[in-house]
């Protein structure tokens, strides 16, 4: 079998993974009709994903720092196709790169939106995201924490929530002009993941995407220093 060639290489700085456990039904409505919402322990899960994008760039050229780091903020769940391959489903990924947004939405047809992000990190390991839509009555959104020092791999236990909701290696978009379905992989080091103190959050993030928040504490909380991506060419799922 031939080995695959990536397209893009980018490194992902101060990840943090907020969930809440929602009934499949609940989302139905915002997937396309060719995939099943995966489940854990009979819950469909939503995730608001915050970090640092770095180093941003073709696998054969480099990065420029201009435009090859930034901070995206994004809302997913989790699904799977009609081969049972598992992988993500982002409602929204928000960056302030107008330029790198069109492209996504353009060529691989993800939901990229405009927002003004920022991304504070200090040597006590405190992490704060902020974020605003332009032309929007919501105001500015934090969300801030602090991590851990004591790590743990969730690819030991392929059974765990951690599991679950971290070590996905594909994403799914939708090409709505073909009514078609898209896929594309990825790879990277397992997350060393740790269980860090959250210090703010906001679920606005819900509201821009027509969706009631949640009215509770994330259900899980996790977070990530960093990991170096590998990123391959999207298809056509057949």
């Amino acid at each position: 079998m031939a080995k695959k060639i990536s397209i893009m290489r980018q490194e992902w700085h101060n990840l943090l993974f907020l969930h809440w456990a929602i009934p499949v039904n609940s989302l139905r409505q915002y997937v396309p009709k060719q995939l099943e919402i995966d489940t854990h322990d009979g819950s469909a899960w939503i995730g608001i994903i915050p970090f640092q994008m770095r180093k941003l760039r073709p696998s054969f050229a480099f990065s420029i720092p201009c435009i090859s780091n930034f901070t995206e903020i994004n809302l997913r769940t989790y699904v799977k196709d009609k081969y049972n391959r598992k992988g993500v489903w982002f409602f929204s990924l928000d960056t302030q790169g107008p330029l790198g947004n069109w492209v996504a939405r353009t060529f691989f047809h993800l939901n990229y939106r405009f927002a003004a992000t920022e991304f504070i990190n200090d040597q006590a390991s405190q992490n704060t995201c902020h974020f605003k839509f332009p032309n929007s009555e919501l105001p500015k959104q934090t969300l801030s924490w602090q991590h851990s020092e004591t790590t743990f791999m969730p690819s030991e236990d392929p059974t765990s929530l951690e599991c679950f909701l971290t070590e996905r290696y594909r994403l799914f978009s939708y090409n709505s002009k073909k009514d078609s379905l898209l896929t594309g992989t990825l790879s990277h080091d397992p997350y060393q993941l740790n269980r860090p103190t959250l210090l703010q959050y906001s679920t606005d993030l819900f509201t821009s995407n027509g969706m009631k928040p949640p009215s509770t504490y994330p259900q899980s909380i996790l977070a990530c220093r960093q990991t170096k991506v590998e990123v391959y060419p999207i298809q056509t799922v057949t």
